[in-house]
């Protein structure tokens, strides 16, 4: 079985090539390139983890099943639709 693909492009040769940038993916910092730049890690989890503790902490004193029980409970997953939308927005900006 072969596949081709048109929305690939070719390659080009090497001795046409002018500049390149290397970058390193580490874990102290999100990338280094070659000419110095940083780009730290973001740690939008941790650092969106005490307000999640406390709308959690919120949460669990309401009546299970309750309207208010509900809207905290809605308030909890807005928090986490934030920080994945904040996660998918550094890794379209920095990884494309």
């Amino acid at each position: 079985m072969s596949l081709e693909d048109k929305s690939v492009p070719s390659l080009i040769p090497t001795d046409n090539i002018k500049t390149a940038v290397g970058i390193d993916v580490g874990l102290k910092e999100f990338l280094t390139t070659n000419t110095g730049e940083t780009v730290s890690v973001p740690n939008f989890y941790r650092k969106s983890q005490s307000n999640l503790g406390i709308k959690q902490g919120q949460a669990g004193r309401k009546e299970i099943g309750s309207n208010n029980w509900k809207k905290a409970q809605n308030k909890i997953a807005r928090l986490h639709q934030h920080i994945a939308r904040q996660r998918e927005d550094f890794h379209v900006h920095y990884c494309s």
